[in-house]
């Protein structure tokens, strides 16, 4: 979805635009996320430290710090005894608490969880970490078993990790939810294990290091390549660029409205702390967007003009110069340019760049909003989704980052009333303005290049006819050669055009801003009814379900817009 500009006449003060006019936008880092898997009686010798801080050094080496972007890591434990808590020790140990974030995954509640704890020294120091956690999960079910909550916990672990890090004697489990059932279940995602061999308390057999299947004892494997093109992305994005002219209007104007719709509100420096974090956010985001939008749209365009004009060089020799075969090489300098071309456009993921960038875009744009109302994207309800997925897009896990350092903001009922205002007016009457306006560019696009299509198609009847029928004469000595020139080429130029119309997909789109400005126009008026602040929140979050659904719609669309070879 494009965001237009719009004329508007209110006035923005120095000061505002000073405020959030400069890209004073914090870089997202890039979050690396490492969960673990172990023996809860796993022996902690020296031996194991030491190999322990070996495997997390060359795993905290596997990403950097970039110029524009931080990068921070995530453990992510059950916090039981032994291997759960060795490792978050050794990553303390050779990180700064800064650097280094503690994620608690509980298959319990606290409650009973500490119940499996049997000395006072084992619970304090449970207690001690799971205080010191930036976010705590328990992901059992009431209706788990106890070792179903373990294995519901690990399992868990693995599918929000980047790389797994597991203290095992390479030996298979003895109940469910196993060290080397979590460890089977790692490998089978194309999550990257890396194994500490270990011993356990009271164990007569000695670790396996050779066992089936444990390729990762001794080394660290490369991550997974979305975890390297998520760091990309982010780095890509954290890198200063000139913003345009369409995002400095659309700052100018939400800036406006939301002095005009807050300034009265106590809370009013918190609503401007939250428009300083997330409005030069949406900017960049929309600015890359927009970049990559035209790209694409010029490489398709080019795909298909060249490979009309490759037709038309064939036709222009035929008729004009056939005693000239060397006109050919036009042809062949075409179709090169043609394939490198497409070979660029398939090279830097134009597609993908695009698509990517809208969706972290439209997220920034809906976060001011809701976070102004205190309702959490629905992408956020639970205070550990900021931890990534495995299948995240780096787009999602670039938002939740962001997201986890808003500033807070708690509206109060009193202003329940101006932020219904603000909504109806900055938000969503802007989204049906927009989505109406794109209907119709989309309507308007459709119709001339179908007029245009039509237009060549009769024109190629016309001289075909012509030329069946010997009228060519009456155009002069080279009027029959000019008639077969154009029923070869005009073809060629119409399948152009129509590749262009269906590829861009213009009723599609046109269709589904339509229904869009529809459902948006039924929340505004619903809104418009409603002054209490629980109203305002679920309809802010209504109107948040709506975008992102439409947003959903429109990438499965763009997804398929995919760079074709056409020749």
């Amino acid at each position: 979805m494009e965001l237009g500009g719009s004329d508007h006449k209110d006035v923005v003060t120095v000061d505002e635009q000073r405020a959030v006019g400069a890209d004073r936008r914090e870089p997202i880092a890039f979050r690396l996320q490492i969960g673990v898997t172990g023996h809860r009686d796993a022996v902690g010798s020296a031996d194991l430290f030491e190999g322990l801080d070996v495997r997390l050094g060359e795993i905290f080496a596997l990403v950097e710090n970039t110029k524009q972007t931080p990068v921070r890591f995530a453990i992510l434990s059950a916090l039981a005894e032994g291997a759960d808590r060795f490792v978050v020790e050794a990553a303390r140990r050779l990180r700064t608490h800064d650097e280094v974030e503690l994620h608690a995954v509980l298959p319990f509640e606290e409650q009973e969880y500490v119940r499996d704890f049997p000395e006072q020294r084992s619970r304090d120091q449970f207690a001690d970490l799971l205080a010191s956690a930036t976010t705590r999960s328990c992901v059992a079910s009431s209706e788990d078993a106890r070792a179903e909550s373990y294995e519901r916990a690990g399992r868990y672990v693995v599918d929000h990790s980047d790389v797994v890090i597991a203290l095992w004697n390479g030996r298979p489990s003895a109940g469910r939810g196993g060290t080397a059932e979590i460890v089977d279940y790692a490998r089978k995602r194309g999550v990257p294990v890396v194994v500490v061999t270990t011993t356990r308390s009271g164990c007569r057999e000695g670790p396996v290091d050779s066992a089936p299947g444990n390729r990762d004892v001794g080394g660290v494997p490369e991550l997974r390549p979305s975890a390297y093109d998520a760091l990309q992305r982010i780095d890509e994005y954290n890198a200063r660029a000139p913003v345009g002219d369409r995002q400095k209007r659309e700052l100018d104007l939400l800036t406006a409205r939301l002095r005009r719709g807050l300034s009265g509100s106590p809370s009013y420096r918190s609503y401007r702390a939250l428009a300083d974090w997330a409005l030069p956010h949406f900017m960049r985001a929309d600015s890359l967007a927009l970049k990559w939008q035209r790209r694409h749209s010029w490489v398709v365009a080019a795909l298909y003009v060249l490979a009309a004009l490759a037709v038309t060089v064939v036709a222009l020799q035929s008729q004009f110069f056939p005693k000239h075969p060397r006109v050919v090489l036009a042809e062949v300098v075409l179709m090169v340019a043609l394939v490198a071309i497409y070979h660029y456009g398939a090279r830097v993921d134009m597609n993908d760049r695009w698509l990517g960038y809208r969706s972290l875009a439209e997220a920034f744009r809906s976060a001011l909003f809701m976070a102004a109302t205190g309702t959490p994207p629905r992408s956020q309800r639970e205070p550990s989704v900021v931890l990534g997925h495995v299948d995240d897009p780096w787009y999602q896990r670039a938002f939740s980052e962001a997201w986890a350092r808003r500033p807070n903001c708690e509206p109060e009922e009193q202003d329940a009333d101006q932020l219904g205002r603000f909504l109806r007016d900055a938000w969503i009457a802007e989204q049906i303005r927009y989505h109406r306006e794109a209907a119709a560019r989309f309507c308007r696009s459709r119709v001339r290049l179908t007029a245009v299509v039509f237009t060549l198609f009769g024109t190629t009847i016309v001289a075909g006819v012509l030329h069946t029928f010997d009228v060519s004469d009456v155009f002069g000595a080279g009027g029959s050669r000019w008639l077969v020139f154009f029923a070869i080429a005009f073809p060629g130029f119409g399948a152009a055009l129509t590749g262009i119309r269906d590829q861009r997909r213009y009723r599609v789109h046109e269709n589904r801003s339509k229904r869009t400005a529809e459902r948006l126009e039924r929340l505004q008026r619903e809104l418009e009814s409603h002054s209490e602040l629980s109203s305002v929140q679920r309809l802010a979050a209504e109107t948040q379900a709506l975008l992102e659904a439409e947003n959903r719609d429109w990438s499965g669309v763009i997804e398929f817009q995919n760079l074709e070879l056409v020749i």
